[in-house]
């Protein structure tokens, strides 16, 4: 497999920008474009999947994967993948937009056990201190999700830590 840069600043068709960079306290990750990139967005809360509350200001970089960076299968087809990610100092946040109420839970959870092998195939896993994956669903804000055998098995397979939430709160 080809390396794949998933921190270029535009997707593969060479036009679309890949990466919106923020400093705002709150700010929104939308997916309400079919076949588009998913985005960052400082001024329409209705539209938001998830909501990123950044107390600290960090400067945080979303770059949109999903319709973005392609990832081919051996047999040609397109791989499933998160929709983006987010990156501030040295940490890295995998993040999987949904807006469903049927399967969404293992979908998400699948794209991004999916991405998160194949980025760091690609990106050194120790350049990040903090690597952290959320799942969010605008249709389930109250989201009970048992953080149990599932997560561990996530956490074990990726090496990663799974939130199913769709508030991100940067420490």
């Amino acid at each position: 497999m080809a390396s794949i840069d998933f921190l270029s600043g535009t997707c593969q068709d060479g036009t679309t920008p890949a990466q919106e960079t923020t400093a705002a306290v709150e700010f929104g990750l939308c997916d309400d474009v079919p076949k588009s990139p998913a985005y960052l967005d400082l001024h329409s809360p209705g539209k938001w999947v998830a909501c990123v509350r950044n107390a600290k200001a960090y400067a945080v970089t979303f770059t949109s994967i999903d319709n973005c960076i392609e990832v081919r299968r051996a047999n040609g087809e397109m791989e499933s993948r998160c929709d983006g990610l987010l990156t501030y100092d040295d940490h890295l946040i995998f993040v999987e937009l949904k807006e469903k109420n049927r399967s969404w839970l293992e979908e998400g959870i699948g794209q991004l056990a999916i991405t998160i092998p194949l980025f760091f195939a690609n990106h050194a896993r120790e350049s990040f201190v903090s690597q952290k994956a959320y799942l969010a669903n605008s249709r389930h804000l109250l989201f009970q999700f048992s953080r149990t055998s599932r997560t561990q098995k996530f956490q074990d397979d990726t090496g990663v830590l799974l939130f199913v939430e769709a508030e991100i709160v940067l420490p």
